[in-house]
């Protein structure tokens, strides 16, 4: 990378290395220190959305192990999915927002974490579905759950450049910027209540085997032993 990428990134002037507003290193504006352009070697929102490719393509890597190993476990795989999430939007998208505006940058945040936690929860039935198959759990979740981490990266990236295209053009915020966090809640409390709805068929399920309790088993060692 080069240095006056380097420094864009960081939000300074590629010529003075002062700090800029991030507004105007996105509409590539004139600096208001030395009063040269705003604009490195490569494209700075292009800059933003490709950065830690890399990093992104090794973690897929590692989630689909960590599933592979916990998919044994019925539910395990859960946790390594929440944590995927967490981390990679800390290391990969979080730095992102700061070249948003303040309002857009909000209802960015907000649409991505109700989108976050729709995956989560689309995750958590997954493992729910697959918990009875022990055998083959692991195999399906070693390629689904790093595709559904992908999917919340990869598309929040999308997002965000999308975001930022329109801030650099000076459009406001449009209504769509407003109804996709609607639409997105709207599946999050369908999701949970299949999610609540499943976990008591489970429990239901459990129930009304016909298995014997801790007294029976109790009663069980004891007439078996001399």
């Amino acid at each position: 990378m080069s240095i006056e990428n380097r420094l864009l990134l960081q939000g300074r002037c590629p010529r003075c290395a002062e700090r800029v507003s991030p507004r105007l290193l996105v509409q590539e504006s004139d600096c208001p220190h030395c009063e040269s352009a705003l604009r490195g070697p490569a494209d700075l929102r292009t800059k933003i959305a490709d950065r830690q490719l890399g990093f992104r393509l090794v973690g897929y890597g590692l989630i689909a192990l960590a599933s592979f190993t916990t998919g044994w476990i019925p539910l395990l795989q859960t946790g390594v999915h929440l944590l995927a999430l967490v981390v990679l939007h800390l290391l990969v998208i979080h730095s992102s927002l700061k070249w948003l505006s303040r309002k857009r940058r909000a209802l960015t945040r907000l649409t991505l974490r109700i989108y976050g936690a729709l995956i989560a929860v689309a995750g958590f039935l997954l493992n729910l579905a697959l918990a009875p198959l022990v055998g083959v759990a692991p195999f399906v979740l070693a390629l689904v759950g790093p595709a559904m981490t992908a999917l919340y990266v990869e598309v929040s990236i999308w997002l965000v450049r999308r975001r930022l295209d329109r801030q650099a053009e000076g459009r406001p915020i449009a209504v769509g910027e407003w109804a996709l966090p609607l639409a997105l809640l709207l599946g999050l409390v369908v999701a949970s209540l299949a999610t609540v709805t499943a976990v008591y068929a489970v429990v239901s399920l459990v129930a009304s085997l016909d298995t014997p309790g801790a007294t029976e088993i109790l009663h069980f060692v004891t007439e078996r032993t001399p």
